[in-house]
């Protein structure tokens, strides 16, 4: 035997010595890098965790960003009852346990919050519709709110109906009167708006964000009239506008995406950024006061106007060369503060 040989099962041993000790090096980190990397992960995953070891153990709780995903949670706790080639997406169909899976998401969200014991400054929550009919959106905000005097940022995004658990084919939600107020960044994406109330004094939200929405004149009028504060706001894909007026003193970034109105008046004194998406309103009847506007983009996305019928419906599409020689005198200030202007015509 040679040396090599006789000497090899001793280092081996001694290199798994030392892996055993060196290995887990992540477990040695401070609790507060750990807590950082878990809230990284969804909700379920960080909870998880917590069987790799007793140092994890807990660690979750202490995350400040916590993420709830149907998607994530359920889907892969069953599988669909048919193929997802007959089916691409995973809401359309389900199986009866994947259904009681889905009704089982709200208490889970529920006693997963209540079992957080840390500061939580973010969180997001994709759900079904049915969490809207039944009411229990409006309990997971509750007790967000109540709970977590540290949250300022909040994402709630619905996916569409499930046939196997609701019959109703519009879900509105139900919040508290003023339940946003201590809420500095909102996001609503899939959403009927028509909560107007739930805004009220909300004097520190400076971000909204409104996604796929559908809303009314007079209930963004209200929202934007409680939200004194607003610095930022997003208007993507909403329905239900046709006089669309912005009047903010504080305003500083504007983003309208893929609306169609009848009327478009932007008003405000101190707006920095002003973004015109796809957006469809007769020029004549489009009136902008921003004195202050240092940036204008205008993107126009020929797939977006595919389904218009008529010329005169697409004479109606806002482009940038059309904005800039109809308020010329006005934006020809910019230029001389490098604004930055971007057309796409189709």
């Amino acid at each position: 035997m040679s040396h090599t040989d006789s000497t090899s099962p001793i280092l081996s041993t001694r290199v798994r010595v030392q892996n055993d000790e060196n290995g887990d090096l992540i477990s040695k980190l401070p609790d507060e890098i750990l807590t950082n990397i878990l809230s990284e992960l969804h909700i379920d995953e960080a909870v998880t965790c917590s069987v790799l070891s007793k140092r994890w153990e807990g660690l979750w709780k202490q995350t400040s960003h916590i993420e709830f995903d149907v998607n994530h949670m359920i889907i892969p706790m069953t599988k669909l009852l048919h193929s997802r080639a007959l089916f691409p997406h995973p809401g359309f169909f389900l199986s009866k346990s994947k259904a009681e899976g889905v009704y089982r998401y709200g208490s889970v969200v529920f006693q997963l919050t209540r079992l957080h014991t840390g500061d939580i400054s973010s969180c997001r929550i994709v759900h079904f519709q049915n969490s809207l009919s039944t009411g229990e959106v409006g309990i997971w905000v509750d007790l967000l709110v109540e709970r977590k005097k540290c949250l300022k940022d909040l994402s709630l995004k619905c996916l569409p109906g499930l046939r196997e658990i609701s019959k109703l084919e519009i879900s509105k939600a139900h919040f508290r009167c003023g339940v946003f107020d201590c809420l500095g960044s909102l996001e609503f994406i899939n959403y009927t708006i028509d909560f107007g109330y739930a805004f009220e004094n909300c004097k520190r939200l400076k971000t909204l964000k409104l996604k796929w929405t559908h809303l009314d004149d007079e209930t963004l009028s209200g929202i934007l009239e409680n939200c004194e504060a607003l610095e930022s706001l997003s208007l993507i894909h909403s329905t239900g506008l046709a006089t669309l007026i912005i009047r903010n003193s504080k305003l500083k970034v504007l983003h309208i995406h893929a609306l169609w109105v009848d009327e478009l008046g932007i008003y405000t004194p101190n707006l920095d950024v002003l973004s015109l998406d796809s957006t469809r309103c007769l020029l004549q009847n489009v009136s902008i006061y921003a004195p202050c506007l240092n940036t204008f983009r205008s993107y126009n996305y020929y797939i977006l106007f595919a389904r218009l019928s008529s010329f005169e419906e697409e004479r109606s599409i806002l482009r940038s060369h059309k904005v800039l020689s109809h308020w010329g005198d006005h934006l020809s200030a910019l230029l001389s503060f490098n604004a930055f202007i971007t057309s796409l015509h189709d």
